[in-house]
């Protein structure tokens, strides 16, 4: 009974993890609803480009990190895509971009017994070293330390910003 009630939280964090990519999924596929207002006036043409961001970071990120080759590919320039961001969801273009790396470099540590060489390589990471620099910069601790407090069960710390 004790092993059930440990593995609890865990199976709760991974059915919310499968909610949220649902409800992801599902609002890239349907619009917002006709009577809500675009946000602060904004033309319904910056929140679908915004969605389109969203799913070019999914479909890039292992790849590609910098905002100019997301503009280009949403037509924009990488800095009327960062406003919008900013004006969106208070963060930067490049910032969204990171959190994607992050939540993948995560779930890879987390969940596979891959190295951290080998989850930086799945991750287009020519160094194991500079991935491991770039998450302790935006995670705030090296990868093997977030594994280890994984391992133990303990929460990792949030991250700086």
């Amino acid at each position: 009974m004790a092993g059930a009630l440990g593995a609890r939280p865990q199976q709760d964090e991974v059915f919310r993890s499968y909610l949220h990519i649902c409800l992801e999924l599902a609002a890239r596929h349907y619009p917002t609803s006709l009577g809500q207002p675009a946000a602060a006036g904004e033309p319904r043409h910056a929140q679908q480009l915004l969605r389109e961001f969203g799913a070019l970071i999914n479909q890039y990120f292992r790849t590609q990190r910098e905002v100019q080759l997301y503009a280009d590919l949403l037509h924009v320039s990488p800095n009327h895509l960062n406003a919008l961001c900013r004006r969106h969801l208070d963060k930067t273009a490049s910032a969204l971009v990171q959190e994607r790396v992050l939540i993948e470099a995560r779930r890879l540590l987390r969940h596979t017994p891959a190295t951290v060489a080998q989850v930086a390589d799945s991750l287009g990471f020519d160094d194991a070293s500079y991935f491991s620099r770039y998450f302790r910069k935006h995670a705030g601790h090296s990868p093997e330390a977030f594994r280890e407090q994984q391992q133990e069960g303990r929460p990792a710390p949030s991250s700086p910003r």
